[in-house]
Parts: C-alpha cells; sequence; structure tokens
C-alpha cells in the first residue's frame, strides 16, 4: 500500500501568497503586498537554535525553510526569520506580549510561560502566536498558540495554524472582493 504524501509546506506558503496577493490587489489602501523570504538554510536553522537554546519544533523549522520570514504575511503580523529568533525588536516585543499574557491574564491549562516561544508577531497590534516547545505533538509539531492579551485560539501543531491563515485569506478575499464600493 502506498500512500501519497500531502502538501509540502512550499505549496503551502504559495497558497498563503497568492491570497494575500490577491487581497492587495483588490484593496490595496487596506492590504499590503508582500511576499514570504527564500527559505533558511540548515545554518540558519541551527543559529537560530543556538540562539534560542532549543531545538525549533519540527513542523515550524519546516516552514522556515519554505519561508525564512514574511513582513506582513495575515492580521497585520510578520513571521519571525530564522535571523529575528530569539533577537532583535519582532522578539522583544513577542516575547513581551507572552510575558504580559502570563502577568495580567493567565489562563488554566497555559503551559509554563519558558515552554514558549514566539514565531509570529504583530508590530502594532497585541497579537503573538507562539509554538509551545513541549506537550504532545500532532503531525511531528508541538501546539501553536494565538494571544492577543489573552488566549485566542489553539492549533495542534504549525500545518492547522498555517491552514487557519490560508481560511482567514480566503474569507477576507471573499469579503473584499463581494463588498459595494463606498
Amino acid at each position: 500500500m502506498s500512500t501519497v504524501p500531502g502538501p509540502s509546506w512550499a505549496d503551502h506558503v504559495a497558497a498563503l501568497h497568492r491570497l494575500t496577493a490577491r487581497l492587495a490587489e483588490e484593496s490595496p489602501d487596506e492590504y499590503v503586498a508582500s511576499r514570504p523570504r527564500d527559505g533558511a538554510d540548515d545554518a540558519a536553522l541551527r543559529r537560530a537554535e543556538e540562539r534560542l537554546g532549543h531545538p525549533l519544533d519540527p513542523q515550524h523549522a519546516g516552514l522556515l525553510r519554505a519561508a525564512d520570514g514574511w513582513t506582513q504575511v495575515v492580521l497585520d503580523g510578520d513571521l519571525l526569520a530564522t535571523d529575528e529568533l530569539g533577537e532583535g525588536a519582532l522578539w522583544d516585543r513577542g516575547s513581551t506580549l507572552l510575558d504580559d499574557v502570563f502577568l495580567y491574564a493567565p489562563s488554566p491549562g497555559l503551559p509554563a510561560r519558558d515552554a514558549l516561544y514566539p514565531v509570529f508577531v504583530a508590530p502594532y497590534e497585541r497579537d503573538v502566536v507562539a509554538v509551545r516547545r513541549d506537550g504532545p505533538r500532532t503531525a511531528g509539531g508541538h501546539e501553536v498558540l494565538w494571544f492577543s492579551d489573552e488566549l485566542v485560539a489553539v492549533w495542534p501543531d504549525a500545518t492547522q495554524w498555517w491552514a487557519a491563515l490560508v481560511h482567514i485569506a480566503r474569507e477576507t478575499l471573499h469579503y473584499v472582493s463581494v463588498r459595494p464600493d463606498p
């Protein structure tokens, strides 16, 4: 019995890029045309892990191999690149946003703060998405948690989180394309 592999990270990234490009075409005043950076190589992934002091989640590493960062990917947020993991302004902002959640709005069942590392940060909003370093694994990856001053959503792994971003972009494109002109 043979199995057919699912879409690769390159396919997932390309799907979201097509949607966000169409959003920018449909509504350039609201949505910025942006594109993912080229994928990371093994050396860049190793340097990120050295700065973090722990291995990257396997699915997150796969995503970085396809897109080593992406400014304004969706929801006015940035996918952190390997050179931003563990240092820099976006990393500091994401870490502070996570710290604030644990200080001001802890939720029952949250993993320990040090079990999370930010991977997506909104530079001007309070959104941060973090990957869990421990806990159960689904399809080779750990949970991904979205916070905006409090826990907003949890996905079983980075693939499911990315599918949610694609869904958000698709729904936004639908809304933008059917709304009446002002």
